[in-house]
């Protein structure tokens, strides 16, 4: 998935210090998103189909750009991709249109059909792309208000996403997600004032406003407070605080014919389209499994890029070494290779595990008690 790091100093410009908080946060960010990164302010917008682990050490030798910038905000956006190549500047966030600049995580799964019903016509590739062009739509030519409009793309959009919104003739920010993405927001007061920060990677902003004498760490901080993020709330963060000023419900995955399923998926008999309470009623523990794929290709290989997509079924992870991907192999003998990684099907996946945890698929609602155990 992809990252969005976000900081703000209340009421006043940032500080050289929180300038280099953000650096840092953006820095932590490529590790896992290192495709492509984008960066924008109030008048200020960059972005480029490098890693930004590539370019910040440009940017330290040569004039600190970030440092000079006066603002008292900064968004970031660490690339993963999974649409629209990066080496097309025009398909990397941010996106701006209109009165609006957007970065998204996530995978949008409509955005073709989004476009059609609107008549939107534009040249990124990119799913994250409809989110401004519809924004811009609404306001424009359907003479939506702007929360009104942003409610309406909120429950528009089907598949994953957190999306952060900056509105230029209102100097203000929007930000809202679904259950399907994480994202938390972290208060901070030192002795300059209050700053609020937010990233997809709580473990961010943890290690936030923390400097170092030697190996020591040291708080820059007198108060921190960080929470995660509610599912279907629009918050609003202006110039004094961040509060919720809207809910909305987020869409459920509907029956789309030009989503290229596999052949596969029909010889099983799986319905047109899978959300994940599908696969839940269907495979018990099938997020434990998902969870359990994850740590193990972390823990063992040293894989944390992956991309994990309940429409298709598949779980994916970036690996480009092939002595890795056969030793992978060895015990995940279903992998399918793609072609910056490999593919784990769920449904192969659950038979993995359910053989390893005693588990078996539900043929009826009445047969889900399961007990999850390991077989010697």
């Amino acid at each position: 998935m992809c990252e969005i790091q976000f900081i703000k100093r209340l009421n006043k410009d940032l500080s050289k210090f929180d300038k280099e908080q953000f650096i840092d946060m953006m820095r932590k960010g490529a590790i896992s998103n290192g495709d492509a990164y984008g960066i924008f302010s109030r008048n200020y917008m960059m972005k480029e189909g490098i890693s930004f682990k590539t370019k910040i050490k440009n940017l330290e030798r040569d004039s600190m750009e970030f440092k000079v910038v006066d603002t008292n905000f900064l968004v970031g956006h660490n690339r993963f991709t999974t649409s629209g190549k990066a080496k097309d500047n025009y398909n990397n966030h941010p996106f701006e249109e209109g009165d609006f600049i957007i970065v998204h995580n996530g995978v949008i799964w409509n955005d073709d059909e989004l476009k059609k019903m609107y008549n939107l016509d534009y040249k990124e590739e990119v799913d994250s792309a409809i989110i401004g062009h519809l924004l811009n739509h609404l306001v424009v030519k359907q003479k939506e208000s702007i929360t009104n409009a942003i409610k309406i793309v909120a429950e528009s959009l089907e598949g994953s996403f957190s999306i952060m919104i900056y509105v230029k003739s209102e100097d203000n920010l929007y930000y809202f997600k679904n259950s399907k993405t994480t994202f938390f927001f972290s208060r901070v007061v030192d002795d300059d004032g209050i700053t609020i920060l937010g990233s997809t990677n709580e473990t961010t902003l943890e290690e936030s406003h923390i400097e170092f004498d030697m190996i020591f760490p040291i708080n820059r901080y007198k108060s921190k407070v960080i929470i995660e993020a509610q599912d279907e709330i629009v918050y609003k963060i202006d110039n004094y605080q961040i509060m919720p000023i809207d809910t909305f419900v987020a869409s459920k995955t509907k029956s789309h014919n030009n989503w290229g399923y596999r052949e596969s998926y029909y010889k099983t008999n799986y319905p047109t389209s899978f959300d994940i309470t599908d696969w839940e009623d269907e495979y018990p523990q099938i997020d434990d499994f998902i969870d359990e794929a994850k740590e193990d290709m972390d823990s063992t290989y040293g894989l944390n890029s992956y991309q994990c997509d309940y429409k298709q079924g598949t779980l994916w992870f970036r690996c480009n070494d092939k002595t890795v991907l056969n030793t992978i192999r060895g015990t995940y003998y279903f992998l399918r290779e793609s072609k910056k990684g490999f593919i784990l099907d769920f449904d192969e996946l659950y038979s993995f595990f359910g053989e390893k945890y005693n588990v078996s698929k539900v043929v009826e609602e009445d047969e889900i008690d399961i007990e999850f155990e390991e077989v010697e």
